[in-house]
């Protein structure tokens, strides 16, 4: 995506905004369990930052957009898929 805007909190704005079209969108992913296609769901996806100042940047805007999102967790470094 190339996401609009003058700062990093308005690019933040654009993505919540992205994600939430592509889900109204009725995008179809493949369901790792099922194999079948299905639509996307909010928990399909995963936004990378660079910083921790990022995330939180990243994180207001989602909260903000009411995109449901979640950030790092203690030990998640250590799960399989790691």
């Amino acid at each position: 995506w190339v996401l609009i805007g003058k700062n990093v909190t308005e690019r933040a704005a654009a993505l919540a905004e992205g994600i939430k079209a592509l889900i109204a969108s009725g995008y179809r992913v493949v369901d790792p369990s099922t194999g079948a296609p299905r639509p996307a769901h909010f928990g399909d996806i995963a936004v990378l930052c660079k910083t921790n100042a990022g995330v939180q940047t990243v994180a207001e805007a989602l909260r903000l957009g009411s995109v449901p999102w979640a950030t790092q967790q203690s030990g998640l470094l250590a799960t399989p898929e790691a």
